[in-house]
C-alpha cells in the first residue's frame, strides 16, 4: 500500500569523481573518471520495518543510505519522503527533514566528536534547533537512560573515556533525540565485540518498539540480516539485485550473488565455506549487461550485453536476473 512506503526512489543515481580533475587535465584533454556509486536504483522502504541493505564492501550500500537522509545529494533521479519530494532540499527545509531522517555511523568514535562532552554530543541536534537549558538537559538524560546510559556519570566525559559500546549508544542517542520516523544503521556493530553486538542489536530492536521507528539496515553479515530485519535488499556494484522477505530470500535465494553470499556464512552443517569467487568489479568501468556476469557460475551470453530486468516472482521476491526472464 502506498502509504505504508516511508521512503521511496526513482532511477537514483550517484556519480563520484574518481580523482580530481583539474586545469592541467582538461589542457592535456584527459577524460574524467567517475565512479557509479548508485546506479539506477529504485526501491520503497515500508514504515515501521527493518529493510537490510546487504552486500559486499565497496557495493554502495553506505552511499545509498547517505543519500536517502540527505547526508549527500544524487546526481539524478528522486527521493520521495512520505510521497514529497527532498531530493533536493536545502535550508531551513533541509533542517526539518534531517530531524526526521537520521543515521547511525560505522565507526562510533570517528563520528563523535572527541573534544566535546557526552551530553554536549547527544544534545547537539536539539541545540541547533534552539532548545536550550533545563529543557534540553533533561530530554539528554531522558534519550540516554533509554539507550542504557547513565546520564549523572557520563554527561561530563569524553569519546575516549568511553567503551566502544558506550560510545555507540552515544551515537544512538544523538540519532533519536530528534524523534525521527527513519534511521540508517550502517553498520552499526561492526566495530563491537560479540557480546556487545547482541546488546546494541536488542536494544535497537527495542528502540524500534518504542519510538515506531523505520530501520535501514546496512550490513555484510547476513546472521545479523537474518536477526534485524523483515525485508533484504541485495546490493551488487551499485545495482540491486534481489528484494524480498528476508525469511524467504535467506531460505530460497533466487540471484547467483544472493546465493553466493549465504553459502559463505559459516555453518556448522557446512564442511566448507564457498565465497564468491573473484573481486568486485570496478564502478569506474563497470561492465556493459549484468554486474555479475564476470563472477556469475550460471552466465550466459544476453548477460553480457544487456542489463537484467527487474522481475517479479510467484513468492513477492523481486530479482534481476535473466535466468528469471521468460523467453
Amino acid at each position: 500500500m502506498v502509504n505504508d512506503v516511508i521512503i521511496r526512489t526513482e532511477h537514483l543515481t550517484k556519480v563520484f569523481l574518481a580523482k580530481n580533475y583539474g586545469i592541467i587535465n582538461k589542457i592535456l584533454m584527459e577524460k574524467p573518471l567517475f565512479v557509479r556509486a548508485v546506479d539506477d536504483v529504485n526501491i520503497e522502504i515500508m514504515k515501521g520495518k527493518t529493510t537490510a541493505l546487504v552486500g559486499e564492501s565497496g557495493s554502495g550500500k553506505t552511499t545509498l543510505g547517505r543519500l536517502l537522509v540527505t547526508l549527500e545529494y544524487p546526481t539524478s533521479g528522486k527521493i520521495y519522503f512520505h510521497d514529497i519530494d527532498i531530493t533536493n532540499v536545502r535550508g531551513r527545509n533541509l533542517q526539518n527533514v534531517r530531524a526526521r531522517l537520521q543515521m547511525v555511523f560505522q565507526d562510533p568514535y570517528s563520528s563523535l566528536n572527541p573534544v566535546m562532552r557526552i551530553k554536549d554530543i547527544v544534545g547537539e541536534p536539539l541545540r541547533n534547533r534552539g532548545v536550550k537549558g533545563k529543557e534540553l538537559d533533561e530530554t539528554v538524560a531522558k534519550i540516554m537512560h533509554e539507550v542504557g546510559l547513565d546520564y549523572s556519570s557520563l554527561a561530563t566525559r569524553r569519546p575516549s573515556e568511553l567503551s566502544g559500546g558506550q560510545r555507540q549508544r552515544v551515537a544512538i542517542a544523538r540519532a533519536l533525540i530528534t524523534n525521527p520516523e527513519f534511521v540508517v544503521l550502517d553498520e552499526p556493530t561492526s566495530a563491537l565485540d560479540a557480546s556487545t553486538q547482541a546488546q546494541v542489536l536488542n536494544l535497537l530492536l527495542d528502540l524500534q518498539q518504542r519510538h515506531n521507528l523505520t530501520y535501514l539496515l546496512i550490513t555484510h553479515n547476513i546472521a545479523v540480516a537474518r536477526y534485524m530485519s523483515d525485508i533484504s535488499m541485495i546490493m551488487y556494484m551499485g545495482k540491486i539485485m534481489e528484494i524480498g522477505e528476508t525469511g524467504i530470500i535467506l531460505k530460497e535465494p533466487l540471484h547467483p550473488y544472493t546465493q553466493a553470499l549465504i553459502e559463505s556464512v559459516p555453518d556448522i552443517a557446512k564442511p566448507d565455506l564457498k565465497p564468491p569467487t573473484g573481486e568486485v568489479g570496478s564502478l569506474v568501468n563497470p561492465p556493459k549487461g549484468c554486474r555479475f556476469y564476470p563472477r556469475c557460475p550460471f552466465r550466459m551470453d544476453i548477460c553480457k550485453e544487456k542489463e537484467p530486468p527487474m522481475i517479479k516472482t510467484e513468492k513477492g521476491i523481486r530479482v534481476s536476473c535473466w535466468l528469471y526472464v521468460k523467453k
